[in-house]
């Protein structure tokens, strides 16, 4: 009986401790920065959905995935310096955990079909996100429904970005192809007259949009709103919109290299495929960030900044 008294304190002891660990669990956790998530929709309707996700110090972390990942398209996870970093997946397929490794930031990618569809014209994303995100519409696309309203508008080059809060969201928008107006060449036959099915589309387009026409009104002068105040900022800063995260990336590298590398060793550094990483190079140098040289007949590439 005196023994089983005597370890009662005891056990108390393990049992506060093991207490006093899982708290600590959780409260990390639950401290953990919300991820910054991107979705980026092609012509196609294929959604490429990105995560920037800081880690402050955790083993790990553990992201919910929007949409089934397409295996032929594969999923990258890297850290910061674009090295890559060990991952796994629950059983449903829906939360992906990650190995952070002493990375500061996680970086997570894929593409996948599960989050559009199409009905007539019209395009539909619907999705569940627990995290605030971004949406990048394809070139000349044009927003006709949301459920939840923005908490932000604006241009990335020619697409059009639209900031959400967390939240189910159901967004509606068409794809404006301009057709070619080119003259036919001195001495063919007139064109033929249109077909029903061509006039019953340009009938049904129409019909849809003109009761939007107030909407892309406004639409248009948000756009125009935001040329001006770019081009108030000056041409300097204006560029930087045309700047992707690949871009960013890139001198990100350059300036942690101490301003200069070769192409070789930057495709190291950003774990980018060769042809990409040299668009985006004569990008940047066109603009006026970076200077590219031969030296030893490699390209040396240097910041300018």
């Amino acid at each position: 009986m005196l023994g089983k008294l005597r370890d009662t304190p005891r056990q108390v002891h393990i049992l506060i401790i093991i207490f006093l660990i899982l708290t600590f669990i959780s409260l990390s956790r639950s401290s953990l920065a919300q991820p910054q998530v991107t979705i980026t929709l092609s012509e196609a309707g294929i959604a490429k959905v990105e995560y920037l996700v800081p880690t402050e110090g955790n083993l790990s972390v553990t992201i919910q995935l929007l949409g089934t990942p397409d295996p032929t398209l594969g999923l990258t996870v890297v850290d910061e310096k674009g090295l890559p970093l060990a991952f796994d997946t629950d059983q449903t397929g829906r939360y992906l955990t990650v190995a952070t490794l002493n990375s500061s930031q996680v970086y997570v990618s894929y593409y996948t079909q599960d989050l559009t569809s199409k009905s007539g014209i019209f395009w539909i994303i619907s999705v569940n996100s627990p995290y605030p995100l971004k949406v990048v519409l394809p070139v000349n696309a044009t927003p006709v429904d949301m459920n939840i309203l923005p908490t932000k508008i604006y241009s990335i080059g020619r697409n059009l970005a639209i900031e959400y809060p967390a939240g189910s969201l159901q967004l509606k928008y068409v794809i404006l192809y301009q057709p070619a107006t080119s003259p036919p060449p001195q001495g063919t036959q007139p064109p033929a007259s249109p077909t029903k099915q061509e006039t019953g589309t340009s009938k049904e387009l129409f019909e849809v949009l003109w009761p939007l026409l107030p909407y892309l009104v406004i639409l248009a002068a948000i756009f125009v709103a935001l040329a001006v105040f770019l081009a108030l900022r000056g041409k300097r800063k204006s560029e930087l919109v045309e700047l992707g995260e690949e871009d960013l990336a890139i001198l990100d590298a350059l300036r942690k290299a101490g301003g200069a590398m070769f192409q070789g060793e930057l495709q190291k550094a950003v774990n980018l495929p060769p042809t990409t990483l040299w668009r985006r190079v004569k990008k940047l140098a066109e603009l006026g960030y970076v200077k590219i040289e031969k030296k030893a007949g490699r390209n040396y590439v240097e910041l300018l900044e």
